[in-house]
């Protein structure tokens, strides 16, 4: 019996390195033309070139001077630096290696904790199986951001919580205090870890048996944690005058904010092509089906969280990703009310939500061998009997949808990295200018990144006409040079501004990408 298990231990253990190495292998040939870059990728990057020039945690894609970063954490840029360091590449390419890694890294990592979470061995190969194969996970580790890093440390915070809550825990202490840790470098990676830090703080409170171990644990993860968060946090006040550099101020959540969330929410629940169109033509039918499930994963977090106070422990992985998923979606519906209204429910935002979906599902499919069993009706039985079934399917059809997102992502770079960002004429033109030309746009990043060449950010959406008039008039003098990137999300507001700011000025270089008003040297 004993080398039965340990066979079938084995095994699992073979199965997750392999479904990990494949995680490395789909990444680096899902990327053969770099990461994706978005603006804040890009950011990301040139902070870590600063750090290796000895500039510290600056922005040196702004013409405007070194200026400390706090708007972000400083982790994943000093992550790619030093990969960079150690495989003498550039951050931008060391970000490659980097979110390879993550990806086989994120995919052992929830092999693990469906394992620890079902019991069964097929639990942890089917949840590290389901998120390989994901596409949405995987075009957010073929972007050199910050999610992936966030999401590793935050998977392995829960797998630490829950080897410290066992009942027959060897090193309580010192697991909890890792979790801690875990949970502090997620917060130094991304802001969003402050619920992580609320979840966990939750679960210290419910699920020991009594106050003063509650109280106890609670301390020793705040030991963990705090050193970390603090510190940063003092650092920021010191150097820009405000812990994460955004400002309190009431704007609630608009319809075009949750609308967005709601279609994200839905192509990731449902990867088929054109499936949003069912919430567009079928909105009523849609928006029941998503708050139906909100509604029922409400439900259960709160009735276990009742069981839980009175001493019924629950699955503690299971209810610790339901409870997260809750507290992240509600930090960040408040935070997009008081702190940042500009954040998009995007794919990127709501990656650490579709991994827990990615969790709870396969709990619900495959719950653990000794879980209490309770009498049935008919149509509950049948429910759970066919769990199992929507489970392959899910990994079929994910598997399918994978497959179409590599050849896309082999084909062309996303974001800034696209061809036609690099290859662009007026990206040429930026090239030759005189070292000490100005030049203002609305992409300092992308300009940063493929002429080396730092700029003035243009505040599109500040509404100051002054501004407008004072960067109009150096251009008319022929002192700078204004670069406007096309886009289709200039806000009214923006497009007035744009009015002020070209008026009068000649077209020095238009292409279909952007144009260049002002006069060249």
């Amino acid at each position: 019996m004993f080398s039965r298990k340990l066979n079938a231990s084995k095994r699992f253990s073979l199965a997750l390195g392999i479904l990990a190495a494949l995680g490395v292998w789909i990444l680096k040939i899902s990327t053969p033309n770099g990461m994706g870059l978005t603006d804040d990728a890009i950011s990301y990057i040139a902070a870590a070139r600063a750090l290796l020039n000895g500039e510290g945690f600056t922005r040196i894609w702004l013409a405007s001077g070194l200026k400390p970063i706090t708007h972000w954490p400083p982790l994943f840029s000093a992550t790619i630096a030093l990969a960079g360091v150690l495989t003498r590449r550039d951050p931008a390419r060391a970000a490659r290696l980097v979110n390879a890694l993550l990806f086989g890294g994120n995919t052992f990592a929830l092999g693990i904790l469906g394992w620890k979470m079902t019991r069964r061995y097929l639990g942890g190969v089917l949840l590290a199986a389901l998120f390989l194969s994901n596409a949405a996970l995987l075009l957010r580790h073929a972007y050199a951001l910050s999610e992936p890093l966030y999401i590793f440390f935050t998977l392995l915070a829960f797998l630490a919580l829950a080897s410290a809550l066992r009942e027959d825990a060897p090193h309580r202490t010192r697991d909890i205090l890792a979790a801690g840790l875990l949970s502090g470098l997620a917060y130094l990676t991304r802001y969003a870890a402050l619920s992580l830090l609320a979840t966990v703080s939750l679960i210290l409170l419910l699920l020991p048996k009594t106050w003063k171990e509650r109280f106890s644990l609670l301390l020793l993860y705040w030991a963990g944690t705090l050193p970390l968060a603090l510190g940063w946090s003092l650092r920021n006040e010191i150097v820009g005058g405000n812990a994460t550099n955004r400002a309190l101020r009431w704007h609630p959540v608009d319809a075009a904010t949750l609308r967005e969330g709601a279609f994200t929410l839905w192509r990731f629940l449902f990867p088929f092509q054109n499936s949003h169109r069912f919430l567009v033509h079928h909105p009523i039918a849609g928006y029941l089906l998503l708050g139906a499930l909100a509604a029922a994963l409400i439900l259960w977090t709160a009735r276990e969280s009742f069981r839980a106070f009175f001493a019924e422990r629950p699955n503690l992985l299971a209810y610790g990703t339901a409870a997260y998923l809750l507290v992240y979606v509600g930090a960040l519906l408040v935070s997009i009310s008081l702190f940042d209204a500009a954040t998009p429910l995007n794919e990127r935002i709501l990656s650490p939500v579709f991994v827990s979906l990615l969790i709870l599902l396969v709990y619900a499919g495959m719950p653990a061998p000794n879980a209490a069993k309770t009498p049935r009706n008919g149509l509950r039985a049948a429910l759970r009997a066919s769990l199992p079934i929507i489970l392959f399917l899910a990994l079929a059809v994910s598997s399918v949808h994978q497959v179409r997102a590599i050849r896309s992502l082999q084909e062309s770079a996303p974001g800034f990295a696209s061809w036609r960002w690099k290859n662009s004429d007026i990206m040429a033109t930026l090239r030759t200018l005189p070292e000490g030309a100005v030049v203002y746009t609305n992409q300092p990043p992308a300009v940063y990144f493929w002429t080396g060449r730092p700029a003035f950010s243009l505040p599109l959406y500040s509404g100051d006409e002054a501004a407008a008039k004072k960067i109009n008039a150096e251009a008319r003098e022929g002192n700078a040079l204004i670069v406007l990137w096309e886009s289709t999300q200039f806000s009214p507001q923006a497009l007035q501004f744009i009015k002020t700011l070209t008026e009068g000025l000649p077209v020095a270089q238009k292409t279909g990408l952007g144009v260049i008003y002002g006069t060249l040297p």
